[in-house]
């Protein structure tokens, strides 16, 4: 399992960040598309969006279009528990590694 504590204080940001975007979309895991939202929100140097030319209101909206949402889940209670998804969980690694790295 992933221990998001070893991260710095801007990745953790980010990862609070994509945490509420999963509650927003009323899912109880943090995958890659709510981890993209968080970085575009975040404005992370990391994610340069003016080279990339991306508007964090359309990415939000295509999102927004195309997950489903789980009705079921009309009140998450934020236990501190949520889990990454596979996708999610490699992403995290992988900033992990890098941060080592450098």
């Amino acid at each position: 399992m992933l221990i998001p504590n070893r991260f710095s204080d801007d990745a953790l940001e980010v990862i609070k960040l994509a945490k509420d975007y999963s509650k927003n979309f009323k899912q109880e895991y943090i995958g890659s598309e709510h981890i993209l939202l968080a970085l575009i929100k975040y404005g992370s140097e990391i994610l340069n969006k003016d080279n990339f030319n991306v508007d964090f209101n359309t990415v939000f909206n295509i999102l927004n279009d195309t997950m489903s949402y789980n009705e079921d889940n009309n009140n998450i209670q934020d236990t501190g528990q949520f889990s990454f998804t596979p996708d999610g969980e490699l992403i995290l690694r992988r900033c992990r590694d890098l941060q080592r790295k450098y």
